[in-house]
C-alpha cells in the first residue's frame, strides 16, 4: 500500500482510469484518518504531562506551607498538639507524593504533646519535607523540556495531517472540476457534528478558527518565558489578561454560550450544532508569581460531543450546496490548512527554543543559587505559562484540524462514486 501510495504521487490524473483515481482517494483519506488517531495519541500525552505538572505543582505549593505551618505553631508559644499532628500527617502525604516514600503511621496528637516532644519528633521528616520541595525544583527545567517534547511530536503529526488534507482537498476539486454527480439527498455522518448540515451547509466550518485570537494572545504570553529572570507581575498581569479577554471573546462566537463559576475559576460553555466547548479562566488579579502561576493553570480549553451529536450523526437530507457551494467550502479548508502550517504558536514549541529556554533556565540556576526562593517562582511561573500553552495550542489546533477533516468529509458526501 505504502509503495502504491509513493507511486501515486507522480500520476496524471486527467483522464486516468477510475479505479487507480479511486484507490489513490481513499490512501489519502486512510492516511488522514490514520494521523487523526496518531495526533489524538500524542494531544493526551500533552494533557496528562500538563496535568501531572499541575498536580506536582499544586503538592509543591502546599507541602511548603505546611512546614510553615508547622514551623509557625512549634514557635508561636501557643502550641497546639492536634493542629500540629493534622499538618504533620498532610505533610507526609504530600511529601510521598512527590516520591518521598516516609515511612511510617499517622501521628496522633497524644505523640506530640508539647512543642518540644514535637519538634525532637518530626525534625527529620520535616527537613524530608523541604529535601523534596528543593528535589522538585532542580527537576522543574526538565518538567518544562518534557512539555516541549510532547507538543513538538504533537505539532509533527498535525503538519503530517495538514499535508494530507491539501492533498485530499486537491482531489475532491479535481472530481468536481471534472464533472463529478452532485447528489440530490446527502447522508449525513459524524462529519455533520460540526455544522448541523439541514441547517447551516457547511458554511460555519470557518468556525473551527474561532479560538485564532485567544491562540494569538497565549503566543505573547508564551514569550514572557524567554526571559526567566526578568519576567515581572506587571507584564504577566497584562499578557495574561489579553489571554482572558480573548478566550472569552472566541467562546462565545462559537455558538449558544453561557457562563459561569466553578470554585475560583470562570467557565463559559459554548454550543454549535453538535460540538461543546469549555473555556476556564481565573479572571482574577494576581497580587506575586505564586498567584500568577496558580492563574497561568487555570487555563483550559477543552471540547467535545454534545448530546445533539448522535441525532445529527445519522439520517439524510436534502442537498443544499451545488457545485460552486461545495468549492468554496474547499477553499475555506484549503485556508484552514495554511492556517495549520503557519501557526504562530507553533513556533514557539519549536526545537530550538526548546534548548534555548532550557539553556536560559539553567544558567539563572547556576547563577541565582542565593535567591533559590525567587528564582525558583520565576522558574514556576514559566512552566506554569508553558504548559498552559501547550494545553490551549493542541486543543485550539486540533479543534481546526477536525474541523477541516469533517468538511472534506462533507464535500464528499454529496458526490456521487
Amino acid at each position: 500500500m505504502l509503495d502504491f501510495y509513493v507511486g501515486a504521487e507522480d500520476l496524471n490524473l486527467e483522464g486516468g482510469n477510475a479505479d487507480v483515481v479511486d484507490a489513490v482517494e481513499e490512501v489519502v483519506r486512510a492516511e488522514v484518518a490514520e494521523l487523526a488517531a496518531e495526533i489524538e495519541e500524542n494531544s493526551q500525552a500533552v494533557e496528562n504531562l500538563v496535568d501531572e505538572v499541575a498536580e506536582l505543582d499544586d503538592s509543591v505549593e502546599e507541602l511548603e506551607e505546611t512546614v510553615e505551618g508547622l514551623e509557625s505553631l512549634l514557635g508561636s508559644g501557643n502550641y497546639n498538639p492536634a493542629a500540629f499532628a493534622k499538618l504533620y500527617n498532610r505533610g507526609v502525604k504530600l511529601a510521598n507524593r512527590l516520591g518521598a516514600d516516609i515511612d511510617g503511621e499517622r501521628i496522633g496528637a497524644e505523640s506530640v504533646s508539647d512543642a518540644a516532644t514535637a519538634e525532637l519528633m518530626v525534625r527529620q521528616g520535616v527537613e524530608s519535607f523541604m529535601d523534596k520541595v528543593k528535589e522538585y525544583g532542580r527537576k522543574a527545567i526538565e518538567f518544562i523540556k518534557h512539555i516541549f517534547n510532547t507538543v513538538i511530536n504533537f505539532f509533527v503529526s498535525l503538519f503530517n495531517q495538514a499535508d494530507g488534507l491539501q492533498r485530499r482537498a486537491d482531489q475532491l476539486k479535481k472530481r468536481i472540476d471534472d464533472g463529478a454527480t452532485i447528489k440530490k439527498d446527502i447522508k449525513l455522518g459524524g462529519w455533520n457534528v460540526y455544522f448541523d448540515y439541514a441547517k447551516n451547509g457547511l458554511a460555519e466550518a470557518k468556525n473551527a478558527k474561532a479560538f485564532d485570537a485567544t491562540m494569538d494572545a497565549m503566543a505573547k504570553l508564551i514569550d514572557l518565558g524567554k526571559n526567566v529572570s526578568g519576567i515581572d507581575l506587571g507584564a504577566f498581569k497584562s499578557a495574561y489578561g489579553s489571554v482572558v479577554s480573548s478566550i472569552k471573546s472566541d467562546a462565545t462566537k462559537i455558538g449558544k454560550s453561557q457562563a459561569k463559576k466553578n470554585g475560583s475559576t470562570n467557565v463559559v460553555i459554548a454550543v454549535h450544532a453538535g460540538l461543546r466547548v469549555r473555556a476556564s479562566y481565573q479572571d482574577s488579579d494576581p497580587k506575586d508569581l505564586t498567584e500568577a502561576a496558580a492563574a497561568a493553570r487555570s487555563l483550559k480549553l477543552t471540547f467535545g460531543k454534545d448530546p445533539e451529536a448522535k441525532k445529527l450523526s445519522s439520517g439524510s437530507v436534502k442537498a443544499k450546496l451545488d457545485k460552486s457551494g461545495l468549492l468554496s467550502a474547499i477553499s475555506e479548508v484549503r485556508g484552514g490548512v495554511q492556517a495549520l502550517r503557519a501557526s504562530n504558536i507553533a513556533k514557539k514549541f519549536s526545537a530550538a527554543e526548546r534548548d534555548r529556554v532550557v539553556g536560559s533556565l539553567n544558567a539563572v540556576k547556576a547563577a541565582d543559587d542565593d535567591k533559590a526562593s525567587e528564582v525558583n517562582k520565576q522558574v514556576n511561573l514559566v512552566r506554569a505559562v508553558y504548559a498552559a500553552g501547550a494545553s490551549l495550542t493542541q486543543v485550539g489546533t486540533k479543534m481546526l484540524a477536525g474541523g477541516l477533516r469533517a468538511a472534506l468529509d462533507g464535500v464528499q458526501a454529496h458526490i456521487s462514486y
